[in-house]
């Protein structure tokens, strides 16, 4: 362990990007989960504080902003830190300080092209959204400011393998992000400049990670190849990843503020779970780039089948019970005016879990180079298309349609691209996912009795729980052998 004022000298000076700090994957894994949860975090306690504290209507205010901010930022900033984190971390295995220099300046500066150019799209977008003022729509162009740097130093940290540093930078900025979120409130503030704290504290994190120092020169060539990469990246994230916040618009343009509020009240109660993964993502993406560019394709076909496994063990259970329980947890969470939200919550369930047991297939996809990412691609495009199908074909007359809208597309995503891993590795997954589609159904038909047969909320609780624990029991096995293949 280093000593604090070690940390704190290497926090304050600008981010070091060929000295990576020696760590284990571990230790990695776990920094990329905390790195994730801070801003998961942030975002459920903005929400709830903001639900709680100022109302529905205020809540579907501030969501849809952070939707359509989340949105605009997925165009090309969300993937420029997949992009740091693949380029960065490949030239820096082969040594090449000068080119990692260069490919973390490179793509500084298309952030600041891309991120400038969004926040002022974003103006007009929330005039026709919300009918109010430029003037009112200026923390919605800090927020997607925000998001744009924040998408990218957080990839370039760990690109250069100074994701400690990056963490612990995170968690400053996400303290007084909420901190300044509750000073408004208190100060009886009930409109979009809620979300400044938020944008803010993106921002801050933003100065304090950028690369300063990177100089250097891109080649016209692997310019090129990184501007393919993102621009690939970015239509696939926005028909995937942005059909979340494309959902939450489509819910307010449905039924107005309340609704949306409602409806975001679910939605980030399902979402937390989601940090799991998303934390394995930012470690095992690097890590099977890496093995593909070695040409060790066993490697990359062992860590897609062993995190499969691993997230089959623990999500499957997490959202079934979640599912089961949604009534007293949103009665307990969000209080009684939040009914609407039990509704929809375990179609959301569904929905993410799906998501969420495809990371390790697209990652896998990915990490090929362009044929992959071409194929998570057609995948995202064809789900995004199935949303949008029965959004019009069902009409949007209610939150639960738009629901269903999502989780169609979502589900669409996921199959195709398990499909596609599944055949070209050679997994022996037949098994697992029938075991997967199985739980799922069981699920659903016990939601339906829990609320056709009684009023009684707490009953939902023993259900839940029981559910949870058989099929921990039914997967143990594919638990053991992680174990036994990881000692």
């Amino acid at each position: 362990m280093r000593p604090w004022t070690e940390r704190v000298k290497t926090m304050a000076y600008p981010v070091r990007l060929n000295e990576p700090v020696a760590s284990s994957v571990a230790r990695r894994g776990a920094l990329g989960m905390i790195s994730a949860s801070l801003q998961g975090l942030v975002r459920f306690l903005v929400n709830w504080l903001t639900g709680r504290v100022a109302g529905d209507v205020v809540l579907g205010i501030v969501a849809s902003a952070l939707s359509l901010a989340s949105a605009l930022s997925l165009v090309w900033p969300g993937t420029l830190g997949s992009a740091a984190s693949k380029f960065l971390a490949r030239f820096r295995g082969a040594g090449d300080e000068e080119k990692v220099a260069a490919v973390a300046s490179h793509l500084g500066r298309r952030t600041m092209q891309s991120g400038m150019l969004l926040a002022a799209v974003s103006v007009p977008l929330w005039i026709y959204i919300d009918h109010g003022s430029w003037i009112e729509a200026i923390p919605l162009a800090l927020l997607v400011l925000g998001l744009s740097g924040y998408s990218f130093t957080r990839g370039l940290h760990f690109g250069v393998g100074q994701v400690a540093r990056g963490t612990s930078w995170d968690l400053v900025m996400s303290l007084l992000g909420v901190a300044g979120l509750v000073v408004l409130l208190i100060l009886r503030v009930r409109d979009l400049r809620l979300v400044l704290p938020v944008a803010g504290s993106l921002l801050g994190y933003t100065c304090a990670c950028w690369p300063w120092r990177a100089r250097g020169h891109v080649e016209s060539r692997l310019r090129r190849e990184i501007d393919a990469f993102v621009t690939i990246g970015a239509l696939g994230s926005i028909a995937s990843a942005g059909l979340l916040q494309i959902s939450m618009l489509v819910a307010r343009s449905t039924g107005g503020p309340r609704l949306a509020g409602q409806y975001a009240a679910a939605l980030w109660l399902a979402t937390p779970l989601s940090l799991i993964t998303a934390s394995l993502s930012m470690v095992l993406y690097p890590s099977m780039s890496e093995a593909w560019g070695r040409g060790d394709e066993q490697r990359v076909r062992d860590q897609t089948n062993l995190a499969t496994r691993a997230l089959a063990g623990v999500l499957v259970p997490a959202f079934g019970t979640l599912a089961l329980a949604s009534r007293p947890i949103v009665g307990l969470i969000w209080g009684p005016t939040f009914a609407d939200a039990a509704l929809l919550l375990p179609i959301f369930c569904a929905a993410i879990l799906a998501n969420n047991l495809a990371v390790p297939s697209v990652n896998s996809l990915s990490s090929r180079g362009h044929r992959g990412m071409y194929v998570t691609l057609g995948a995202s495009q064809t789900g995004l298309l199935v949303s949008v199908f029965a959004w019009f074909t069902w009409g949007r007359e209610s939150l639960a349609t738009v629901a269903l809208g999502y989780a169609e597309g979502m589900i669409t995503i996921a199959a195709i691209c398990i499909s596609v891993a599944w055949r070209r590795e050679g997994h022996h997954w037949l098994g697992l996912w029938s075991r997967v589609i199985l739980a799922v159904a069981i699920a659903v038909v016990l939601v339906w009795i829990e609320r056709r047969l009684w009023s009684n909320v707490w009953l939902d609780i023993p259900i839940a729980l029981t559910f949870g624990a058989t099929w921990l029991i039914i997967s143990r096995h594919d638990v053991l052998s992680i174990v036994r293949r990881r000692s």
